[in-house]
């Protein structure tokens, strides 16, 4: 906050509620995640009813007409979309170049932390409802700082090599990555949108007045379907070279296919053949990368766009009305509409579509049912009034958090990091007998990769 005070025209001057909300939307702004806006680039929504809570109804453009910290997109400029919120210039460089110092956190309420939490999962979930899970873990996990300042040094270092020629850093966590963009302006999008920020904000909440320094502390919330998504999206969200350097030694597991094995093992369960699916399993990389040259588009972008198939991803091009609201197709936001079309008439990404919708309503139909609403694996409920695709993402998603929480429960000690199909631990562990451990308990068989993370 004082950075802001001593850097910024006016900052000083507002009060210290208003500057903390700012401050927030700031962070928001460079974060973006599940708030980045569908249709304004490089800018998040920020709702009326939630601007009007932080600052009074009209309370929000005056502070900004003075400061200049936002641009704003208008709604009108996009039909019925939004408005976006993104930061100026300035405002971005002021963010970029935040002093590495020992800060203090405070809530919302500006009441300082003074005692860091003891437990990562909070007890309470997302509907505010005791959480389902068993397992348990450390709030407080050590990271490698110095490790994490030397790839802000070196992603500072590429951005001057592609925008002004400057010789390439010594380091190369990065060059992997940039490499395969497809020009500087996009490596230069990436650098300053998508990592030095975030990663000089993650450095900062890992050195702080009420924890050693290299100590950071990190909780999850249970969700309506059981997944633990990490509060304030610390490290679960940053890029994976944050994540990387942060716990540098450590191993990374993965459970493979996890989607898509998991649709396939709920219809076996009820004696249904998923042979499209088998063979997308059976060789994935390879289907993934001639979906991607036949298409025109990254292997990352195929892979989200398969994974959209269990969460109901719409097979149409143009944009469709919600509740009142213009909406563009996920996929079509993802690559655009012309590569969008290829997509959906490729073979193999057709003849998943057609699989994943020929047993979701069977499944659906055999899933344990209770008081009008279908409960996953975890034992989380959702409305059968919910639309298919829904209650099928609800089960997929149980039985993920059934398979993680197992996990916790017998390796709490030496996690370190928790991702939706995945975590990282501080020691090798033996995947076979985890494997096994978990389809005894769960009924799920599971294959995890490993990566030692350096």
């Amino acid at each position: 906050m004082d950075v802001f005070v001593e850097s910024w025209p006016g900052f000083g001057e507002v009060s210290d509620e208003d500057r903390r909300h700012l401050v927030m939307l700031m962070c928001s702004a460079f974060m973006q995640g599940k708030y980045a806006h569908h249709v304004y680039e490089d800018c998040i929504s920020y709702y009326s009813r939630v601007r009007d809570k932080h600052f009074g109804r009209g309370g929000f453009y005056k502070l900004n007409d003075k400061l200049g910290l936002f641009r704003v997109e208008h709604w009108y400029l996009a039909g019925s979309h939004s408005k976006g919120y993104g930061l100026t210039p300035e405002a971005l460089y002021l963010m970029e170049s935040l002093p590495l110092r020992t800060t203090e956190l405070m809530d919302i309420n500006g009441v300082k932390l003074k005692t860091p939490a003891k437990d990562a999962i909070l007890e309470k979930d997302a509907n505010g409802n005791h959480r389902k899970g068993k397992g348990q873990l450390s709030a407080i996990v050590p990271v490698n700082i110095d490790a994490m300042i030397a790839l802000l040094e070196e992603a500072r270092a590429w951005r001057w090599h592609f925008k002004d020629g400057c010789a390439p850093p010594l380091g190369r966590r990065l060059e992997r990555r940039l490499m395969s963009m497809a020009d500087d302006r996009q490596r230069l999008d990436w650098l300053t949108h998508y990592l030095i920020t975030p990663l000089t904000l993650t450095i900062l909440r890992a050195d702080t007045a009420v924890m050693p320094k290299g100590q950071m502390e990190i909780q999850f919330l249970e969700s309506k379907a059981g997944r633990l998504y990490s509060v304030g999206g610390i490290m679960q969200n940053a890029p994976r070279e944050v994540r990387n350097a942060a716990f540098s030694g450590c191993y990374d597991y993965d459970v493979e296919n996890c989607h898509f094995d998991l649709v396939r093992q709920l219809a076996a369960r009820i004696g249904m053949q998923t042979p499209a699916i088998n063979d997308y399993l059976a060789r994935k990389s390879e289907v993934r990368r001639q979906i991607a040259k036949d298409v025109g588009v990254s292997v990352k972008q195929t892979k989200s766009a398969l994974i959209a198939l269990i969460y109901g991803a719409t097979m149409r091009c143009n944009s469709f009305y919600k509740d009142g609201r213009e909406v563009q197709p996920a996929i079509v936001g993802l690559m655009g509409k012309e590569k969008a079309a290829a997509l959906f008439n490729h073979p193999a990404y057709l003849a998943l579509h057609q699989e994943v919708k020929r047993v979701r309503k069977p499944i659906l139909d055999a899933a344990k049912k209770h008081r009008g609403n279908i409960i996953n694996p975890f034992g989380k409920g959702i409305s059968t009034k919910e639309s298919a695709e829904s209650q099928l993402a609800h089960l997929v998603q149980g039985a993920e958090a059934l398979i993680l929480d197992t996990v916790i429960q017998h390796h709490h000690q030496n996690l370190r990091m928790l991702m939706h199909d995945g975590f990282i631990s501080a020691v090798r562990l033996d995947v076979n007998q985890l494997a096994a451990t978990i389809q005894n308990e769960t009924g799920f068989t599971v294959s995890l990769e490993e990566t030692q993370l350096l």
